[in-house]
């Protein structure tokens, strides 16, 4: 069993590092292959290795990310209900808010994945992260203790509802770099 998830974590080793590292992450993925016994912390190990690459290649892009889909979300959420709430019944706006928010909150991996296509997969991990960060902060807000945990909230529903934004990001995001590539084709073959 720890084999098979070491596996799935080295292949996101190969995934996550970035290009210049390829190689290294192959030898990773090699010398994983003959361990035996403490595997699973061999595969951990070259993960964190990859994602550090990652962070020291495009950190700050990914931090650019994460800072403008939590703040998009901080603004234009409460905008949105306000909007609604103005102009439909009460009914129409709880239906429309929710559908409409999480769209929202996928925009930003659609407009970050089409500036960088390469970076799809972190683009949605990032954006997901920062948007389950919105909705922590939103918990702790409904508990009224900002000096307690305000985990009481978080059930079985938001977990769910973090999971689906993850996928919706990820689909997201592997749109905006299929429409990053496309754009960049037409443009270079004019």
């Amino acid at each position: 069993m720890s084999r098979a998830i070491g596996r799935m974590l080295i292949a996101l080793t190969g995934a996550v590092a970035p290009t210049s590292r390829k190689a290294w992450a192959e030898a990773m993925r090699a010398e994983f292959e003959v361990t035996d016994g403490e595997s699973l912390g061999w595969a951990l190990g070259c993960l964190g290795a990859a994602a550090g690459w990652r962070l020291q290649a495009d950190g700050a892009f990914l931090l650019f990310g994460a800072a403008a889909s939590a703040a998009g979300a901080q603004w234009l959420v409460p905008q949105l209900l306000w909007l609604l709430s103005t102009t439909l019944p009460e009914a129409a706006v709880a239906r429309l808010f929710v559908l409409t928010a999480f769209v929202l909150q996928v925009c930003p991996a659609i407009i970050l994945a089409v500036w960088r296509p390469d970076l799809r997969r972190a683009v949605a991990v990032v954006v997901t992260v920062a948007q389950s960060a919105q909705v922590i902060l939103l918990l702790h807000r409904m508990s009224g203790a900002w000096f307690e945990p305000g985990w009481q909230y978080f059930n079985g529903d938001v977990a769910i509802s973090i999971v689906a934004l993850l996928g919706a990001c990820w689909a997201g995001a592997a749109f905006g770099a299929w429409v990053g590539r496309y754009s960049r084709r037409r443009l270079s073959a004019t």
